[in-house]
């Protein structure tokens, strides 16, 4: 459909949407500490604009919809949580058909929450150690046209809210919801822009590897509320295939050092002060997948450890980023230089925020 710009018709190419969706915050660890017994609420008011092929990545990714979140979230056991405000950026992938349509929508900012722990007032409070956070959201509208002007989406959303572990408690607030959103907007029944074309790629660039690298430096506090940070070195090499022009599958073993742990070991005493160095490292090969948008794109890896010797966590790392690239991604696949911010996970768990640069080759 993205080849053929006569085949598509883009409604609502600029407008608002107000949405109300009601569910539950998800208590996602066994040392989860407040008792959920009510409901939570989160409110959306977003500004959306039609993407029109003004831009190569707009094709690519069939015309996505791009938008700026607000975000109110009224959390049940407000007493402890308090309420959440956010502003997000977001993506959205759609399907389309005459009247009806299905968006698939990704989305990351910031986000202040009014109730964080507090070790005289709060301390039931095990979730948010901060009053500053991100903010990520996942949702799925299944969009219907009403009328030229007007649309109703049926949605159901997933909204986090966490400090990558930068202060510490941070187990994360997760609110799973649906609910109902009423869109206006200013322009209906758009043709896309045409002036932009889809080059093919040549062969042998479908066929190609490339070796690339990174490193990172990040952060992340300890298990005790309020206390110190801890840096953490991050070095992976991995492999990457363009399979798609806006699309790209990379394998590789990442290196982490956490300095935390090798001064645990030195002031605890736990193994011999010449084993520090080697119980801080944690190895995980990992696969994963890239998106293009531009010069930008969307990063995310799972993989599995292959030398964790100390204070294991779950087992399964992974890793979301955005990367920045200094030379256009769709006409230089090798040679290129990025930068980027990652946010590493386990499960639903934060394990630090970092940044850093790399080098494909």
């Amino acid at each position: 459909m993205a080849q053929n710009a006569t085949n598509v018709v883009l409604h609502n190419k600029n407008g608002w949407e107000l949405g109300a969706h009601y569910g539950r915050i998800i208590k996602h660890t066994p040392i989860f500490l407040p008792s959920i017994t009510e409901s939570s609420s989160v409110f959306f008011l977003r500004h959306i604009c039609q993407t029109n092929g003004s831009q190569l990545w707009h094709q690519y990714h069939h015309y996505p919809i791009v938008s700026w979140q607000g975000i109110y979230g009224r959390f049940g056991n407000r007493s402890v949580f308090g309420e959440g405000f956010g502003l997000v950026r977001s993506i959205g992938f759609v399907n389309r058909w005459d009247n009806f349509s299905l968006r698939y929508t990704l989305g990351s900012g910031l986000a202040y929450i009014s109730r964080p722990y507090h070790r005289l007032n709060n301390t039931t409070n095990n979730v948010i150690g901060s009053h500053w956070n991100n903010c990520t959201t996942v949702q799925i509208s299944a969009v219907w046209q009403a009328a030229n002007h007007w649309a109703v989406l049926g949605e159901g959303s997933l909204t986090h809210f966490s400090n990558a572990r930068s202060q510490a408690p941070n187990l994360g607030i997760n609110v799973a919801a649906a609910g109902v959103t009423l869109r206006y907007s200013f322009d209906t029944d758009i043709a896309p822009n045409q002036s932009a074309t889809l080059p093919d790629l040549p062969p042998f660039v479908r066929s190609k590897w490339h070796i690339g690298m990174r490193l990172a430096y990040g952060q992340h506090a300890g298990e005790t509320a309020w206390g110190p940070s801890f840096p953490i070195y991050v070095a992976d090499v991995f492999v990457t295939k363009r399979w798609r022009p806006a699309w790209q599958f990379l394998a590789g073993v990442e290196t982490n050092y956490y300095e935390s742990i090798r001064w645990f070991v030195l002031n605890q005493v736990a193994f011999p002060s010449n084993q520090a160095t080697a119980k801080a490292l944690k190895v995980a090969p990992y696969l994963g997948v890239e998106s293009f948008f531009g010069r930008f794109s969307l990063l995310l890896t799972t993989g599995f450890y292959a030398y964790n010797p100390f204070l294991q966590r779950q087992p399964l790392p992974a890793k979301l980023g955005v990367q920045y690239y200094f030379r256009p991604t769709y006409q230089h696949y090798g040679k290129q230089l990025l930068v980027g911010v990652y946010l590493r996970t386990h499960y639903a768990n934060a394990d630090y925020f970092s940044a850093g640069m790399g080098y494909i080759f």
